[in-house]
């Protein structure tokens, strides 16, 4: 597909999203992704709608195929902007801008899961952050040598005591995951959701703290 830039320059402006959508992700990939260093792409989607949007804006997710590597489960998944103008259809709009984020899960028997993954911080190396995921592991069977304290700004019941917190953070999967020097942070739910976040160090991974809270709108 390297074809593809000279092709762009050849026809002129780029596909509308329209277009974009009715592609192979792979293609779609190819043609978004021109002259950037990117994986084959598996899966393309339009992100939904939140009511808070900027007008004219569309944002379409890229998702590569995950490789295994560090004993994990590596993808990387592009966030494309699309703009169109206001008053016109939405598969009028054309590419603005891409970037693009790492995103890391452990595997499940051999296998690497299909849902959702932890977005990696920026600065986050993916072997820190994997290594974060297998202390959550930990952490999650609340065993003795867990030491937790518990923070809930909502009515969950989270912190009613071990069994409590274990139960709930059976239920939910973390989204994002950040180390920075000896701190690690973990948030865990549905992003624009409730958060759950646990945090601890690098010395002390069986010492976490967890607070539940609902985020800012923004």
């Amino acid at each position: 597909m390297i074809f593809l830039p000279l092709l762009m320059t050849a026809a002129g402006p780029p596909p509308a999203l329209g277009a974009i959508e009715r592609m192979t992700p792979e293609a779609a990939g190819d043609l978004v992704l021109a002259g950037r260093d990117h994986g084959p792409i598996a899966t393309v989607a339009r992100q939904a709608a939140t009511g808070m949007d900027p007008p004219g804006v569309v944002e379409l997710d890229l998702v590569e195929r995950t490789v295994t590597e560090l004993g994990g489960c590596i993808r990387r998944r592009w966030t494309a902007t699309f703009r169109y103008k206001v008053g016109a259809p939405a598969e009028t709009a054309v590419l603005s801008d891409a970037r693009a984020a790492t995103e890391v899960a452990l595997p499940v028997g051999e296998s690497c899961p299909s849902g959702q993954y932890a977005g990696v911080a920026p600065g986050t190396g993916t072997d820190a952050a994997l290594g974060a995921l297998r202390d959550l592991t930990r952490i999650r069977q609340f065993g003795d040598d867990v030491h937790a304290t518990c923070t809930d700004e909502t009515t969950s019941g989270l912190c009613a005591g071990p069994q409590a917190m274990r139960d709930a953070l059976a239920r939910i999967e973390p989204w994002a995951v950040s180390v920075r020097g000896d701190e690690i942070k973990l948030w865990l739910g549905t992003p624009g959701q409730v958060v759950t976040d646990i945090r601890y160090t690098s010395c002390q991974p069986m010492m976490v703290a967890i607070k539940r809270f609902i985020p800012p709108p923004f």
